[in-house]
């Protein structure tokens, strides 16, 4: 567990684009260690939560400052006036990259355990290493993500406790404006062949997989006493080169502490988690061979134009010596070992691609 005494730190940037805009935004600001989401909500800033908020600690960047730029000529001017790209003891070191072979004999104690126990599923995840990337490389990296994935959430940031991260995930956690609020469960992959019906792309499992996040979102909404939710889905969205199964709640109101609440229950998801959420949990601390502190935590602006949280998924964090990408997939009892890790060498891509 993370030294807790420390609360507040300086030289804190974020750079991200929301899905469909050309528009980059940069905020630089102190972050502060946060324990309770009311810490933050109704302040304007950029959450950073990790994956499991009882070993790692959430930071806030309370926004110091907060312009929009458009090109990349732009961002480097930012680094060309004084903000500094992390070098040295800021800079984590790699985690042991699992082979395949290790790979797959971790999913097959999964299912173990699935076929075994009350569990549903869990997820598996792990990190790829590529060595000789500079941090300076950063920016170019964060504006082809920007190009090539235009309905991704794209973001670069660095905290000194947190590293320095760039990624383009496809995942929205929840996002409100003006008392309306969107959450979303989204589960599945597949390459995307657009020329496919929907029941030829998706197979038992990743529909089996995609409807146990959607059941667990509608419970956590119902337990909440909202009862005016509009639901839509599934349907296949194009993340990339590949699709993901989604579906979409809406509802509406005005009380941040049920927002509050929902977030408390909501994350982390069967997406990146499993079901039932704790036993998930430990089961994938006892299990996966690193720890993912931020990979799957939530991260997003809070501002003018309102909440947007996503999933801290199709991720690098930069390491003394290259980066690491961390990907993942489902595990259930339909699940295939060489299929699973496949999908992981697929989501890979998207991370590869723009690594130059």
């Amino acid at each position: 567990m993370e030294n807790k005494k420390n609360t507040q730190i300086a030289d804190s940037w974020v750079f991200y684009r929301r899905p469909v805009t050309s528009e980059i935004v940069h905020i630089t600001g102190k972050a502060r260690a946060v324990d309770s989401n009311e810490e933050w909500l109704r302040h304007k800033g950029f959450v950073i939560a990790p994956f499991d908020r009882s070993e790692h600690r959430t930071w806030f960047i309370d926004t110091v400052k907060n312009i929009t730029i458009h090109t990349e000529y732009e961002i480097s001017e930012l680094f060309n006036d004084g903000l500094q790209l992390p070098s040295g003891k800021s800079l984590v070191k790699p985690w042991r990259e699992v082979p395949r072979r290790e790979y797959l004999s971790l999913i097959r104690q999964m299912k173990r355990e699935i076929d075994n126990t009350e569990l549903e599923k869990v997820v598996l995840s792990r990190v790829i290493n590529v060595e000789g990337v500079k941090p300076v490389q950063a920016v170019s990296m964060f504006i082809d993500l920007c190009v090539n994935y235009p309905n991704a959430f794209v973001f670069l940031f660095y905290l000194p406790e947190t590293g320095m991260w760039l990624g383009a995930t496809p995942e929205t956690l929840m996002t409100g404006k003006d008392e309306r609020f969107k959450i979303v469960s989204l589960a599945g992959t597949a390459n995307w062949q657009p020329e496919l019906t929907f029941e030829q792309l998706w197979n038992k499992k990743e529909r089996a997989e995609q409807q146990m996040v959607t059941d667990f979102v509608k419970k956590v909404i119902y337990d909440a006493g909202i009862d005016n939710y509009e639901m839509k889905g599934p349907e296949t969205i194009k993340a990339g080169k590949l699709s993901h199964l989604r579906t979409i709640f809406r509802f509406e109101t005005e009380d941040y502490d049920l927002i509050d609440r929902l977030l408390d229950k909501l994350h982390p998801t069967p997406a990146v988690c499993g079901l039932p959420q704790n036993k998930a949990k430990e089961l994938i601390r006892d299990i996966e061979l690193y720890t993912r502190t931020y990979y799957t935590g939530f991260i997003g602006p809070v501002c003018d134009d309102g909440l947007s949280l996503y999933v801290n998924l199709r991720s690098l964090q930069f390491t003394d010596n290259g980066v690491q990408l961390f990907v993942g997939g489902g595990i259930t009892r339909f699940s295939e070992p060489e299929a699973e890790w496949r999908e992981t060498e697929l989501k890979a891509q998207t991370m590869m691609a723009v690594i130059k």
